[in-house]
């Protein structure tokens, strides 16, 4: 027992194995003071007792290894039950003045046990990385390399082959191996005319062409003749110089130019005399006879109009569709007879895309304080009946910032297969302004019918117009360009009806 004793207590060492080093004491720790555990023989950590009757002491995790594997105390081979932490020895370690292991290589830290961690710092933050010892290796966060702390700044700054790269011209960032300079658009490169000047890259073609006075040019009255080329800084005594020369080049070139002007004259009055004769022979064509002819088919086809009208006044059934296809009819009648541009609507029945109400007279009609427009009524493919609404108000017959915008609706109105469809009526509703010179321009929006606006969607019970669905900021007049605002007149359109089953 004593023989074990002794060697648990090796007062003749100074020096002692912790966590990989090699650690001296500034004083020689007491005699009967443990400080090796009998297991790993290494300066004890977290130090313990067993209820064994030996009483010695074991770093926490060694003897926590042995009661796992179910071994007996290895100093007196009894069994065991219990572990405790021995508080006591722990403090007294801690408070044992040690020296830095790296004392050999230069650091001259000496402080308690219980503060060798935190010199050391073996596994820093980002922002403790560079605190402690410093000749402790720490991770370089370029290279990925371990140097030694004091010596890491310089390093990541200066030494190591993987440090970003900060260009001086540009400030792009990059590791060196990307040789960035080669495409830095600031990077000063030499002139290719040899002027000694060193412009920027990305400002080498404008310094050619426009500065270097090296760069070849040509000179101005090439288009006259003159062939020279000199360097930009001599082409100026070439222009004093060469005035006589330059001037009779010029004046070559000016008869030369006439000549041809008066041949191209002379073509182009030969192809007027051309045109002339084709135009008097069109005009014989058309003779007295047939422009009689014409007269009576005109007459023939707005008489026939006149008595399409008069059958839609007998035979209607609707008022509302009445009203509306004798206005068209007569708009038709006069658009042959005094050739006035009019509102035109198509009815398709059953529905077909696309349905266009034609609106004329918008520059006087936006002068008013109410300007509206309707479309003849249309069916959906599912058999609702509606009709396009225009007007410049926010609601139909509301004004609203009149003359600022133009409002689009749709109305539902009382149908003839109402009795068979399921209200309210839920779907969209596609509607296009059209560019009359560019379609790719036209604009669409969609009316959606959905069940929080239910009213618009509802069962109608008579043919007036109200309870509308539409887009009351559809568009401002000022945009109206002459794309959208052809002849006095808009035209909107129906695209496509929607409805959703499901829902």
């Amino acid at each position: 027992m004593s023989t074990s004793q002794e060697n648990l207590n090796p007062t003749d060492l100074k020096s002692q194995s912790y966590d990989g080093f090699e650690i001296s004491f500034v004083e020689q720790p007491p005699k009967e003071l443990p400080l090796k555990c009998s297991i790993c023989l290494e300066l004890l950590t977290d130090p313990c007792i067993l209820d064994c009757d030996c009483g010695s002491n074991f770093c926490k995790v060694c003897i926590e290894k042995v009661k796992k594997n179910g071994y007996p105390c290895p100093l007196c081979q009894q069994q065991f039950t219990t572990i405790l932490p021995n508080k006591q020895l722990q403090r007294t370690l801690n408070g044992l003045m040690i020296h830095c292991p790296h004392r050999a290589d230069g650091c001259s830290w000496m402080d308690e046990l219980s503060k060798l961690k935190q010199h050391l710092n073996r596994m820093p933050s980002n922002e403790t990385r560079l605190e402690g010892c410093g000749f402790t290796d720490v991770l370089c966060q370029y290279c990925k390399k371990f140097i030694p702390r004091q010596y890491i700044p310089t390093h990541e700054t200066e030494t190591c082959p993987k440090k970003p790269y900060i260009c001086q011209y540009c400030g792009h960032s990059s590791v060196p191996v990307d040789n960035h300079w080669l495409v830095c658009p600031q990077f000063p490169v030499p002139c290719p005319y040899e002027c000694g000047e060193r412009p920027q890259r990305q400002g080498l073609e404008h310094h050619m062409e426009e500065i270097c006075l090296q760069a070849p040019v040509l000179c101005e009255f090439r288009y006259a003749g003159c062939e020279v080329e000199l360097p930009r800084q001599n082409m100026a005594n070439h222009l004093r110089d060469s005035i006589v020369d330059h001037m009779t080049l010029m004046s070559l070139k000016h008869r030369e130019e006439v000549s041809s002007l008066k041949e191209e004259n002379q073509l182009v009055k030969q192809e007027c005399a051309d045109l002339r004769e084709e135009n008097n022979a069109l005009k014989r064509c058309f003779s007295e006879h047939e422009i009689q002819l014409l007269k009576i088919e005109s007459e023939q086809k707005a008489k026939a109009l006149k008595e399409s009208v008069t059958d839609v006044k007998t035979k209607s059934d609707c008022q509302f569709d009445f009203e509306n296809q004798m206005e068209s009819l007569e708009r038709k009648v006069d658009d042959l007879t005094s050739e006035k541009t009019a509102t035109s609507c198509v009815q398709p029945s059953p529905f077909r895309v696309p349905i266009e109400l034609v609106v004329t007279g918008v520059k006087q009609l936006k002068q008013q304080e109410e300007a509206k427009w309707k479309s003849l009524s249309f069916y959906s493919r599912g058999g609702y009946k509606m009709v396009l609404g225009v007007c410049q108000c926010n609601r139909y017959g509301l004004d609203f910032s009149i003359g600022t915008y133009l409002s689009v609706y749709i109305f539902i109105i009382q149908g003839e297969y109402d009795q068979q469809l399921k209200w309210p009526f839920l779907g969209t509703v596609t509607i296009t302004l059209v560019d009359q010179r560019r379609p790719e321009k036209d604009i669409t929006k969609t009316l959606d019918y959905t069940r929080e606006n239910y009213e618009e969607g509802a069962q109608r019970f008579n043919n007036t117009l109200t309870n509308g669905l539409g887009l009351e900021k559809f568009i401002e007049w000022k945009y109206l360009n002459p794309n959208y605002l052809k002849d006095n007149c808009l035209v909107f359109r129906i695209d496509d009806i929607e409805y959703m089953y499901n829902w």
